[in-house]
């Protein structure tokens, strides 16, 4: 039987492949999703949410979580905002059981992921993920 390679082994593939799916959907339009099989973007991942700081061990610094898939494997994009909500770093994460890795985005890669985001900002879905989380910590 073949190991499974790790997750750090597998993430350039999964980035590449989920970035460029979600720059056709902010650049592209409605019949070129469709000869790809996508769904807009608001139908594309799983969730929006706000994850705030000590949420998880040593987790000092809340973010911005855009869940792509989940169950094993799982994709997402985390935000990291200044206070005027514009995003100062970003980072793609693959994560498998028990294993995970995360790289930092830059250039094509990061302008990709603040698009993304700025979607998700135009619409209040931002404000609405920072809502939730307040109302959920008490």
């Amino acid at each position: 039987m073949e190991k499974q390679r790790s997750c750090r082994e597998r993430l350039k593939e999964h980035k590449t492949s989920r970035l460029d799916d979600l720059w056709l959907m902010i650049t592209g339009t409605e019949r070129e999703w469709e000869k790809e099989d996508l769904p807009g973007l608001f139908d594309y991942g799983l969730e929006f949410a706000y994850v705030p700081a000590g949420t998880y061990r040593d987790q000092e610094e809340g973010y911005f979580r855009y869940l792509i898939s989940w169950g094993g494997p799982s994709e997402e994009i985390r935000y990291w905002v200044d206070e005027a909500l514009n995003v100062v770093r970003a980072d793609f994460w693959f994560l498998d059981w028990f294993d995970g890795a995360g790289e930092r985005l830059k250039g094509n890669e990061l302008e990709i992921a603040e698009a993304v985001f700025g979607q998700f900002k135009d619409v209040g879905a931002v404000e609405e993920a920072i809502k939730k989380a307040e109302e959920e910590e008490f």
